[in-house]
């Protein structure tokens, strides 16, 4: 009988989201900031909070409680911007806590039959400390086509009055 393999581990990157355990593999982020001042961009949907810059670079500040439709993420003291980047699409991720750093078996257990925020983005889950952590797919979130439509419709403008003489 030959001995059993060792499962290969990855690090992630364990957050709260309100109640929900988030983790993040940690291949997928470039870093974790105190939230800054940010500025807002005219017309965007409500979960975009604006920009901001990080290490010289203009990054875009996604509200996760808010682009999840529930409340919004970072009003605690705990609050903190994860920047996440995959596949050459960089953004600001808002949380409402950072907890740690896990590692965690490369295979992850299927998501819990729970719903929650960020469900469609799911990947599994794993018990970390006695609590579920839900695994995010990093491509899928920051890749999906709802992550990227950071606009609303703008007001129509009010016709230009005719201020020409009249002949």
């Amino acid at each position: 009988m030959e001995p059993a393999q060792p499962q290969s581990q990855d690090p992630h990157l364990l957050f709260q989201l309100g109640t929900f355990r988030f983790a993040l593999p940690l291949a997928a982020v470039q870093g974790v900031e105190r939230p800054g001042r940010f500025t807002a961009v005219p017309f965007a949907v409500p979960w975009l909070r604006g920009v901001t810059a990080v290490s010289g670079a203009v990054v875009s500040v996604v509200d996760l409680g808010r682009f999840a439709g529930g409340d919004p993420a970072g009003t605690t003291p705990g609050a903190r911007l994860v920047v996440a980047h995959w596949a050459g699409v960089t953004a600001g991720l808002l949380v409402d806590q950072v907890t740690g750093i896990a590692e965690m078996p490369a295979e992850v257990s299927p998501p819990p039959p729970v719903r929650g925020p960020l469900a469609e983005y799911w990947r599994g889950a794993h018990t970390v400390e006695g609590q579920v952590a839900v695994v995010l797919d990093p491509q899928r979130l920051l890749h999906a086509a709802a992550f990227h439509a950071y606009q609303v419709e703008a007001p129509a403008a009010a016709p230009a009055a005719d201020h020409s003489e009249p002949e």
